[in-house]
């Protein structure tokens, strides 16, 4: 198309940064010649295409016109690949491969979506597929009788809740309109602060905040955190802002976000991939991001950093 632009980015590791993304099944995946490529197919910015050459790290985007240059970078993280290269200085580490963190603020209400139904279960087999199918069913803003979607408890329990998340997203909010977004979606039943916690950094690209699974807990708890998880309820009382918290000198997200500030949402991503990229049993998606032999590299690298935080956190 002559209307559309090309965005270069080199040191960006797009198929690291994408597995942990809830963008994920907005994208059609595939690999050409040994490059990774993926195509938004769904959302904001659709066409956007983009080709990733892992051998010399270089990310090669074609940016339909009905996508910015400044908005493409947002999609693909590379507005916030420089507290990747901040984190590794601070580690005495070499910058090798570039996590990010990808974000969609004008996608918010599928990535709400999305972050429900990855709950308790295998995100890479069901829950990118299931998005999927809601798209092409458009089962998302409009009224759906779900024909042929699988019958998973959690799409009965988004079907039941789905009109609550459509009204949050209804109306342009303020400038800070994504605390009110927050707390309004911890109103949602089945919504946590974890699924809160990663809805902002996925959505905004807000780093501070982070998501602790299992993985991340075991870290921080293996660090010496003392904090404990948060009751939602009170978290929608201080309508998430910390000040006005009582409990947060004993609450563990205030003490990754005070002990972490900015990188907390990439050190748990760090964390997420390492496990995830372990696991032996891998689906078709993962194996399309990061083939099995790509992924030892990853572990042995992510691994390393991974030292590398634990030794300086620790001092």
């Amino acid at each position: 198309m002559p209307n559309d632009k090309i965005l270069l980015i080199r040191g960006l590791a797009l198929d690291l940064s994408l597995l942990h993304s809830y963008l994920l099944p907005m994208f059609d995946i595939m690999r050409k010649n040994n490059e990774l490529v993926i195509r938004k197919r769904y959302g904001y910015c659709m066409g956007l295409t983009c080709s990733y050459n892992a051998g010399n790290q270089l990310v090669r985007c074609i940016v339909p016109d009905n996508c910015s240059l400044k908005y493409a970078k947002e999609l693909v993280g590379y507005t916030r690949l420089h507290l990747y290269h901040k984190l590794m200085k601070l580690i005495n580490m070499k910058p090798v491969y570039g996590v990010t963190i990808p974000a969609s603020p004008m996608d918010k209400f599928i990535i709400a979506v999305t972050i429900y139904l990855s709950r308790n279960t295998d995100y890479y087999r069901n829950t990118v597929k299931w998005v999927r199918r809601l798209f092409e069913q458009n089962c998302l803003w409009g009224k759906c009788e779900y024909s042929g979607l699988p019958g998973s408890y959690l799409l009965n329990e988004l079907y039941a809740v789905i009109d609550d998340i459509r009204k949050i997203f209804m109306y342009k909010n303020s400038v800070d309109g994504w605390v009110k977004e927050a707390v309004l979606l911890l109103g949602v039943k089945g919504f946590g602060t974890k699924s809160v916690m990663a809805y902002l950094l996925h959505s905004y690209g807000l780093t501070i905040y982070a998501p602790i699974d299992r993985y991340y807990y075991e870290f921080l708890k293996n660090l010496g955190f003392k904090g404990r998880l948060p009751v939602k309820n009170k978290c929608i009382t201080a309508s998430l802002k910390l000040d006005n918290c009582r409990f947060r000198e004993k609450c563990l997200y205030y003490e990754a976000m005070k002990r972490f500030g900015e990188y907390n949402g990439l050190i748990q991503s760090i964390i997420y991939l390492k496990n995830k990229l372990s696991r032996k049993n891998r689906s078709n998606i993962e194996e399309k991001l990061i083939p099995a032999g790509k992924a030892e590299q990853y572990i042995s690298y992510l691994n390393e950093v991974i030292g590398k935080l634990e030794t300086s956190i620790s001092n």
